[in-house]
């Protein structure tokens, strides 16, 4: 009875597999160790694309693993044409599939050989190439140590040990080099990966979170690989002030030869976010480490020169690849118990590292834009807007290059201005204090160089307002003549600040009293311009009742002829606004009522075929939504229905 059930294991667990959609069988067999413990075994066709040939996966290894036996003799292998091709080591060692005049290098395949020593060598040598993490490292060099890996282990031993930032990079820039890029390959899509790359632990959650219990646990490893070459790699992170704070600490401490190099990498092939992470960290340790002014000069100079900056197009190459990245993240659901913020940390690095290739193989930025922008824009934009309940102090629209240059401006007077005066040069303190043409202060946008950065999307996180903000606020909501000028500073300065709720409930207030006479769009003030800042106000302060005047007035301006308000601009007024109830069953009721409110009203086919995308990509994003979008949904669909009849 015993040998029966044990017989058939294989075919019931055969059977069972097959229940499963593609997806969730393919993760099956995929692994090894579980579909080895079902008593099953794999085989599968290998494809050499280069030499457009196909072997059984079973004859393919057994044949490399007979000729590194043999080493001297080759080895004859047929494909599945039963073509006879002959494998081979050449004068070099080299393994080669030979047919006729045909000639296909391949990899070495020495985790198949019977010599632990050469299967242990080659594995450390391309450890130590790429950075492995400690538990792969370990994990594979036990098995190769006892023996050569099964067939049905090769698959995830090359996922694991190429599943890394320094591999990826390598890939990239090959496949740039070739003329074509995958956004798998860009844009990997393993939790594992991101580990590797900033240092992620499975417990970290949050930001503030990573700063305390990751951020220097994976600088030292760094820097225990490489010293030099990891501190590069580190300056990835520099995507907020605070990585740079924490980085200052390691840099301080190099010895001079090494300081040098990693500042002369950095200005040589550095991208834009590690260039102003070398200057905030230079910043930070300039007067133990003067040495590091001249370059730190240069550094000044590269960001602050318009035309460096627009002919290599920097912001704009990191404005891309962040929308791929970070789309790509969101589609795959990558991170997905991670705050926004931390997830943009994750997105951002990955970028600098894309930039850095992208930057040295000189790829038309222009063209790579408007592709990346094309194959994940729209899933970046929605997956940020519906962040904007956790996180609802930073929109989407803030990573236009534009943006991200002033944010890069703010981010380098703050760290200048912490620096005493008689630290700096003559020279670099003209450049970052000194009042000349195209110097740091004359580049300065005050409202848009302190607009919140993508790390500090938190309703918390703002700092408190001045007296005087708070004195200009209140006298433009006091006033007895209510129009567009009334909320102008709450508006500039919901995003900047951390203001009081009592503010918003006082424009709400307004809004209620004056609903019937209130003209938004009087003198020259744009009304779509001033709906959009006032529900920044709702969403920052966490105004339920700010929000829901809002709607009723955008629901006036509606019905009025006069005024049109498009449908893609309407809902995105309703995300933004929606983020004013942070708790996640009162946002998705709300989204549910605004997108349900708009879908019944008299829309056009257009406008229905637009808003089916919307909620449709919404529900996927956050499958939760489907309980009150489906009757939204649903009315676009019959309009779009009606509409392909006639």
């Amino acid at each position: 009875m015993d040998i029966e059930e044990y017989d058939m294991k294989p075919l019931y667990a055969d059977a069972a597999i097959k229940l499963f959609p593609p997806v969730v069988r393919d993760e099956i067999w995929s692994d090894h160790k579980f579909v080895l413990s079902l008593g099953l075994s794999t085989d599968a066709m290998l494809s050499l694309t280069e030499v457009g040939v196909a072997f059984k996966r079973s004859v393919f290894y057994d044949s490399i693993r007979e000729l590194l036996s043999k080493k001297d003799e080759p080895v004859e292998i047929s494909d599945n044409e039963s073509k006879v091709w002959s494998l081979c080591l050449n004068d070099k060692g080299i393994m080669e599939l030979r047919r006729e005049e045909v000639v296909c290098r391949l990899p070495s395949f020495s985790f198949l050989s019977p010599s632990s020593q050469e299967r242990l060598s080659r594995f450390l040598d391309n450890a130590s190439k790429n950075n492995l993490p400690p538990g792969v490292l370990s994990s594979w060099k036990e098995t190769l140590t006892e023996r050569p890996l099964l067939d049905d282990e090769v698959d995830a031993f090359e996922k694991d040990t190429t599943n890394t930032p320094v591999d990826c990079a390598e890939k990239v820039w090959s496949e740039i080099n070739s003329g074509s890029s995958e956004i798998a390959t860009l844009c990997p899509s393993k939790i594992e990966y991101y580990s590797g790359l900033i240092g992620i632990s499975n417990e970290t959650t949050t930001f503030d979170e990573y700063l305390n219990n990751d951020l220097r646990a994976h600088i030292e490893s760094l820097m225990k690989w490489r010293r030099v070459e990891g501190l590069y790699w580190a300056f990835l992170l520099c995507a907020h002030y605070s990585v740079s704070q924490v980085i200052s600490d390691y840099v301080a401490s190099l010895p001079p030869d090494d300081l040098n190099s990693l500042y002369k990498m950095i200005e040589r092939e550095g991208d834009i976010l590690s260039r102003i992470g070398a200057v905030e960290v230079g910043l930070i340790i300039l007067k133990e480490r003067p040495e590091v002014e001249g370059v730190l000069e240069s550094l000044v100079r590269q960001i602050l020169d318009q035309k460096s900056l627009n002919k290599d197009r920097s912001c704009e190459l990191l404005s891309a690849l962040f929308v791929l990245v970070d789309g790509e993240n969101c589609q795959n659901r990558t991170l997905p118990d991670v705050s926004p913020s931390l997830r943009r940390l994750a997105s951002f690095s990955q970028a600098s590292l894309l930039a850095r290739q992208l930057i040295s193989a000189h790829v038309d930025v222009e063209s790579f834009s408007k592709w990346a922008f094309s194959a994940r824009g729209h899933d970046y934009y929605l997956s940020n807007m519906i962040d904007l309940r956790v996180e609802p102090r930073w929109l989407p629209d803030s990573i236009a290059p534009e943006q991200l240059r002033h944010e890069f401006i703010g981010r380098l007077n703050n760290a200048a201005s912490m620096v005493s005066q008689e630290t700096y040069s003559d020279v670099l303190y003209n450049l970052l204090r000194g009042e000349i043409d195209g110097g740091l202060i004359d580049q300065i946008e005050f409202i848009h160089s302190s607009m919140p950065g993508p790390l500090e999307g938190r309703d918390d996180k703002g700092p408190a307002p001045p007296k005087e903000i708070l004195d200009i606020v209140d006298k433009q909501l006091n006033s007895e003549e209510v129009d567009a000028k009334s909320f102008i500073s709450l508006v500039n300065s919901c995003l900047i600040y951390r203001l009081d709720v009592s503010f918003s409930e006082r424009a709400a207030k307004i809004l209620a009293e004056n609903r019937n006479r209130l003209d938004l769009s009087g003198n020259g003030e744009d009304l779509l311009a001033v709906l959009n800042g006032l529900a920044c106000v709702a969403a920052t302060s966490r105004s339920v009742s700010l929000a829901d005047e809002l709607r009723v007035l955008i629901r006036i301006y509606r019905r009025e002829s006069n005024v049109n308000i498009n449908i893609s601009d309407l809902a995105r007024l309703g995300m933004i606004i929606s983020a004013g109830n942070s708790d996640f069953q009162a946002w998705c009721e709300y989204v549910g009522q605004w997108f349900t409110e708009l879908s019944f009203e008299n829309i056009s086919y257009d406008e229905a075929v637009m808003l089916e995308s919307y909620i449709s990509e919404l529900c996927k994003l956050v499958p939760e939504l489907w309980i009150t979008l489906g009757g939204a949904r649903a009315a676009c669909k019959s309009v779009i229905s009606l509409g392909n009849k006639s």
